[in-house]
């Protein structure tokens, strides 16, 4: 997906149908660029899960170790959503304006806020922009890594491809888009030759 819009994109510049700078001045092809490098980048994000769920999961190997390996899993991914949940609240009633300017954010994210506001405008939450960010919640999986069926981390790989029937369609989606980019990067640069 990411490949293809970059490709896309990168068709409409050369061929000066859309200009470089709708990037960030268009909302909507704003949010998509916010949601590509969110969507690349997401092992990041996944960082202050990690590392609660991981020291709450050693703790609970140690103390519980009669208890089985779903329960444990289990137990350490309730504690680290219930620690991000504390840290989130704690910040929200320490920090002076941190619930607006979050909003802020994830309204120029979503498209609803500009730079000028940024900081300041808590964004127009239409449905379509919540369930635009709980779409890439859920499906981009920003917060939270991929599972395995014990609630452990999945040992299939983060960057790479998945085993079985998805990853294989996976690979052939990512060969066909990544052909159709550089069909069309090819064809916008023999028309900028004419």
């Amino acid at each position: 997906m990411s490949v293809g819009f970059m490709g896309a994109m990168g068709f409409l510049w050369m061929t000066n149908a859309v200009p470089p700078e709708r990037l960030v001045t268009d909302p909507w092809l704003r949010s998509a660029w916010i949601g590509v490098v969110l969507a690349l980048v997401r092992p990041i994000t996944w960082v202050p899960f990690l590392l609660p769920f991981i020291a709450l999961r050693w703790l609970g190997d140690s103390v519980m170790k009669g208890a089985s390996l779903l329960v444990r899993n289990g137990l350490a991914n309730l504690g680290a959503i219930a620690i991000l949940a504390g840290a989130t609240g704690l910040v929200l009633a320490t920090i002076r304006r941190a619930g607006t300017v979050i909003l802020s954010g994830l309204a120029f994210a979503t498209g609803s806020g500009r730079f000028a506001d940024l900081g300041t405008f808590r964004g127009d939450w239409t449905a379509g922009r919540i369930s635009l960010l709980a779409a890439s919640v859920v499906f981009v999986r920003l917060v939270l890594p991929p599972l395995g069926a014990d609630l452990d981390l999945s040992h299939e790989p983060i960057l790479g491809f998945v085993s079985g029937l998805r990853g294989r369609l996976d690979r052939y989606l990512l060969i066909a888009v990544t052909a159709a980019a550089l069909l069309l990067v090819g064809l916008a640069a023999l028309l900028a030759m004419r």
